[in-house]
C-alpha cells in the first residue's frame, strides 16, 4: 500500500471501499488514489458499479472525502438511476436491497446539515431523479420539520432540468394548499385538511418521520469585502439606493432559507448604511413574521419584523451605530473609521433566526 505499482489492480470492486477506507486512515496516498481512480472508472463504465460495491458503501458511516466528491457519480452508476424511473414505485423496485436508499440517507439524511454545507448542497443537487425520490421518501431523514424535506425538493426541482420541474409541477395546486394547510392546522387537523386535498399524494397521508428539533434557530455568517461596501455606497449615490446581498442562504427554517442584506441608500443629506434578513426563497405575496438577532462590528441587535415577501424594503431595518450619513461622494472614510468600523480587508456579519411564524 505505501507505494507497489499498481498494488491494488487485483482487488474486486467492493474490496476497493474497503481499500479506500483503510489507505485513508495510515495516508498511504498512493493507495488511496489507485482505488479512487478504480471506483470512479468502474462507475464510468457501461456495467457500472456491483451491487456487492453498493452494498459496501452503504455499510462505510463516514466517507472520506475523497468518496464523498463521487457520491453522484456512484448513485448514477446504479440500476436504480440507470432504469430512469420518475416515480417513487419504480426507483424502490429497482435499488435492489435497498442499499442505494441507505448510502444516501447515511451521507445525506441530516437534510440540516446538508444546507449548512456548500459542498454537501452541491452534491444532493446533483443527484438524479430517482435518487432524490429515494432519499427524501425515508423515515430516516433527520429533519427538524417537513418543512425542510419540502424546501430541498423545491430547490431540486428549481433546478434548469425542465424533467424534474415538472414532478413538483404534477402538484402545483395540492402544495399550495399544503403550505396555507401548515400554517394553521396541526396534529388530526392537518391530517384532516390533507384528505380533503383532490388528488393528495398517498405519501402526505403518512405519519411524521423522524423528527430532530432544531433547537437554536438557524445562523447564517457574511465575510463583506469592505471594498465591495465602499463601491455600492458610492453607486447609492448615483442609484439613489444600491444593496448587496449576501452569496449565500442560512439552512431553511420553517421551510425558507434566510439572506443578508446590506442597503446602501442617501438619507439626512448623505448616504446610510442598514443591515437587514430577508427570506432567501418564498413565493411573493405571503405575510410572515420573523425575530433574528443581527451581529456586526461588535454590535449585537435584536429585531422583530412582519413583512410581505417581495417588498424590497422589508427585514432591514438595523442601521450601523454610530455611523452619520455619509456625504461627499457617498463614503466618508473618516467617519467610518471614527465609528470604529473597519477600512480594509473584510466585515463579519452574522444573522440568527430565532422563530420564524
Amino acid at each position: 500500500m505505501y507505494g507497489v505499482p499498481d498494488s491494488i489492480s487485483s482487488l474486486e470492486q467492493q474490496q476497493l471501499v474497503h481499500a479506500v477506507v483503510i489507505a485513508d486512515m495510515v495516508h498511504a496516498e498512493a493507495a488511496l488514489q489507485q482505488a479512487v481512480q478504480a471506483l470512479e472508472a468502474a462507475a464510468a463504465s457501461e456495467q457500472g458499479l456491483s451491487a456487492a460495491a453498493m452494498h459496501e458503501l452503504a455499510a462505510v458511516p463516514a466517507w472520506p472525502a475523497c468518496l464523498l466528491k463521487l457520491l453522484p457519480a456512484f448513485v448514477k452508476s446504479s440500476s436504480c438511476c440507470r432504469c430512469g424511473a420518475t416515480d417513487l414505485a419504480a426507483s424502490k423496485a429497482a435499488d435492489t436491497g435497498g442499499s442505494v436508499q441507505r448510502l444516501l440517507v447515511a451521507q445525506l439524511g441530516d437534510l440540516e446539515a446538508v444546507w449548512a454545507d456548500a459542498e454537501l448542497q452541491r452534491l444532493l443537487l446533483a443527484l438524479p431523479l430517482p435518487a432524490v425520490l429515494l432519499l427524501l421518501s425515508s423515515d430516516q431523514l433527520r429533519v427538524a420539520a417537513e418543512d425542510t424535506v419540502l424546501y430541498t425538493a423545491q430547490q431540486y426541482a428549481g433546478r434548469t432540468d425542465t424533467k424534474q420541474k415538472g414532478v413538483l409541477g404534477d402538484h402545483a395546486e395540492q402544495l399550495k394548499r399544503l403550505q396555507s394547510l401548515q400554517r394553521i392546522a396541526v396534529g388530526d387537523e392537518l391530517a384532516g385538511g390533507l384528505q380533503r386535498i383532490r388528488d393528495v399524494p398517498a405519501s402526505w397521508l403518512l405519519g411524521p418521520r423522524q423528527i430532530v428539533p432544531l433547537g437554536d434557530g438557524v445562523r447564517l455568517q457574511w465575510r463583506l469585502p469592505v471594498e465591495q461596501l465602499r463601491q455600492a455606497c458610492r453607486d447609492s449615490l448615483r442609484l439613489r439606493l444600491c444593496n448587496i446581498r449576501s452569496p449565500s442562504c442560512s439552512p431553511p427554517m420553517c421551510g425558507v432559507a434566510w439572506r443578508m442584506v446590506l442597503k446602501c441608500s442617501q438619507q439626512r443629506g448623505g448616504t446610510v448604511v442598514g443591515l437587514g434578513a430577508v427570506v432567501g426563497s418564498m413565493p411573493e405575496g405571503m405575510f410572515y413574521k420573523f425575530t433574528c438577532t443581527l451581529s456586526w462590528g461588535g454590535v449585537v441587535r435584536p429585531m422583530s419584523t412582519a413583512c410581505l415577501s417581495g417588498n424590497r424594503s422589508c427585514g432591514i431595518a438595523k442601521y450601523f451605530d454610530g455611523l452619520p450619513p455619509m456625504a461627499g461622494d457617498g463614503w466618508d472614510e473618516a467617519a467610518w473609521a471614527a465609528a470604529g468600523l473597519p477600512a480594509a480587508g473584510e466585515m463579519l456579519l452574522q444573522l440568527h433566526v430565532h422563530s420564524v411564524e
